[in-house]
């Protein structure tokens, strides 16, 4: 679902504060949502505790990659690369 255009650091400061960041901030080295722009870094996310059952009401057994991009101006500032697998119960 796409979401209302809005300013990078009106973003990071809301949504990516609120729903990302908080979650991910244990398990990586992902940028801080006061800090903007965004510092040009390699974000890595490692062993995050994903509840993967969760995903499998709604996904095929197999394995899927999500990829999850922040633009500016067509510019590439963030990208997320989820990797999983969903297994038969």
């Amino acid at each position: 679902m796409p979401m209302p255009a809005m300013r990078v650091c009106d973003f990071m400061k809301f949504y990516y504060r609120l729903y990302i960041y908080e979650s991910l901030v244990k398990y990586s080295n992902a940028p801080s949502p006061f800090i903007c722009p965004v510092v040009n870094n390699t974000y890595i996310l490692k062993d995050y505790p994903l509840v993967s059952n969760k995903f499998n009401e709604f996904l095929q057994p197999g394995y899927y990659q999500l990829e999850v991009s922040l633009l500016h101006e067509d510019e590439e500032k963030i990208k997320y690369i989820i990797e999983g697998h969903a297994e038969e119960e």
